[in-house]
């Protein structure tokens, strides 16, 4: 059962084709928003703050860092 994978759903599916196979202008106008949060360390994706205020804000919405990489948001 701990090797099993969860399918993603279409509507995820549908989501990520978008944020992968777009021009990205909306992921860069997202990163650019949170590079103006302080704090370090950040997700290496989404450059969203993991630590400090701009962190404590984000993990409000539910952005931390991933249990499995710790370099990336979980959410």
């Amino acid at each position: 059962m701990a090797n099993e994978q969860r399918l993603m759903s279409p509507e995820e599916q549908e989501k990520w084709r978008t944020i992968l196979c777009s021009d990205g202008t909306g992921f860069l106008w997202l990163r650019r928003l949170s590079r103006l949060l302080p704090s370090a360390p950040r997700c290496e994706l989404g450059y969203e703050p993991f630590g400090g205020i701009g962190g404590k804000l984000l993990k409000l919405v539910g952005h931390v860092p991933s249990r499995k990489n710790p370099r990336f948001c979980a959410g």
